[in-house]
């Protein structure tokens, strides 16, 4: 295996770590982007999601990988969202018609600006201008991402200037080990289905679908090479604030353990069906097709028309804060 240096990285990488220097971030301008995360274990470093060795590959990114994406992340049914008695019409970036991620110029196309703040953080700064993608009003973005021992935090906060949906997503796909290693728990009792349009269709005990992750179990067998084919949204047990963090997947192989919290209302797991293949232009685990997953903190998807409390004023800004955090297990 490659011994990479997280302290040496490319050209125009920001570089975090904790206090120990035991877990390290590269973050990148071009989508506030999680390039890659380091952690040392048994005096090596292991890269912990999937990631490209130059930051300009990641200009020809389809999969959103490591990006911040939005204003509003995942589908919007066929780019179009009312408020009140105005209809906006959004880019329609999605092969079956919708708006997904904030269209083709979402959040994670955009050129951040990013400030450092001491050795374990980094500031990224977007501002989307009023009807950007069609979305009404100017909006701006601030991502912190901060390092604690091992745990990655990140906060996302938004203002707008007009009423506008918002949903943010860190779009990291986690690799570190082959794909039969990998055992799966959600801490959510409902899960979302789906239409062949991949809208949301119904709201269901997790229990009448072929997803159940109620407890820790593997997500494959150990004869199969692939991860099954999962593009779900689950809704997060919680019983306490939404301002509050809550725990809301736990995924595990022999060595390593991440625990994912949050303040968002769901966690969607997405098994990469859509990963290019690459096994030289990479750091880590290579690209291929159901070889990794994505668990993304999000509020629903297609929220306007479900008539969800996603809509974002002057008065009333967004907030996320996401933790994961890393256990060493031997």
């Amino acid at each position: 295996m490659h011994q990479w240096n997280p302290f040496n990285p490319p050209t125009g990488v920001i570089v975090i770590h904790s206090a120990g220097r035991n877990l390290v971030a590269w973050i990148i301008p071009l989508g506030a982007r999680l390039m890659q995360l380091f952690l040392q274990h048994n005096d090596q470093w292991r890269p912990l999601v999937l990631g490209f060795k130059d930051p300009t590959f990641y200009e020809q990114d389809t999969e959103s990988i490591g990006a911040i994406c939005g204003r509003y992340a995942n589908r919007l049914e066929e780019g179009r969202i009312r408020h009140r008695d105005r209809w906006f019409e959004l880019d329609r970036n999605h092969p079956l018609g919708h708006c997904i991620h904030g269209g083709k110029e979402g959040t994670g196309q955009q050129a951040w600006t990013l400030h450092t703040e001491g050795s374990s953080c980094v500031r990224a700064l977007c501002v989307l201008p009023d009807a950007h993608m069609g979305f009404p009003g100017q909006c701006s973005i601030e991502v912190r991402y901060w390092i604690e021992d091992t745990a990655l935090h990140f906060t996302i906060d938004a203002a707008v200037s007009k009423p506008c949906p918002l949903n943010f997503v860190q779009h990291a796909y986690f690799a570190w080990d082959r794909p039969n290693q990998y055992q799966l728990q959600l801490h959510a009792s409902e899960a979302i289905l789906t239409d062949h349009r991949e809208l949301p269709l119904a709201q269901v005990d997790v229990t009448q679908t072929d997803t159940i992750f109620s407890h820790m179990k593997p997500l494959i067998s150990d004869n199969q090479d692939n991860l099954p084919t999962i593009d779900r949204a689950f809704i997060i047990d919680r019983k306490r604030p939404s301002s509050s963090q809550v725990k809301a997947a736990t995924l595990e192989t022999t060595d390593i353990r991440l625990n994912v919290s949050t303040t968002e209302p769901l966690i969607h797991v997405y098994t990469g069906q859509g990963i290019q293949h690459n096994q030289h232009d990479v750091i880590g685990q290579q690209h291929q097709p159901l070889r990794s997953i994505c668990l993304e903190s999000e509020n629903f998807p297609n929220g306007p028309a479900l008539e969800k409390d996603v809509w974002y004023e002057r008065d009333r800004p967004y907030h996320q804060h996401t933790t994961w955090n890393f256990e060493i297990l031997c």
